[in-house]
């Protein structure tokens, strides 16, 4: 986590500090955590065990998102 953490912080050293609006775009599973059938809960869990197995890394619901990007020092994301 925090080797991803690391290279989020990179992303926002490259981003030039104008005014004009820069984006990144991050693509990957938010897990969610309530109103979900037993299917979707199991691939959601399946792959968190993959991430953590093979790249020791780990799906991350809304929330932990928000806080990762908030700890690189992004303040604003969607």
């Amino acid at each position: 986590d925090e080797e991803s953490l690391i290279i989020i912080k990179k992303y926002g050293e490259a981003i030039p500090n104008n005014d004009k609006r820069e984006n990144i775009i991050s693509i990957g599973t938010v897990v969610q955590r309530q109103n979900e059938d037993d299917v979707s809960i199991e691939t959601q869990l399946f792959l968190d065990m993959l991430m953590m197995v093979y790249v020791k890394g780990k799906e991350r619901n809304e929330e932990e998102w928000a806080k990762h990007f908030f700890d690189a020092n992004f303040r604003h994301w969607a």
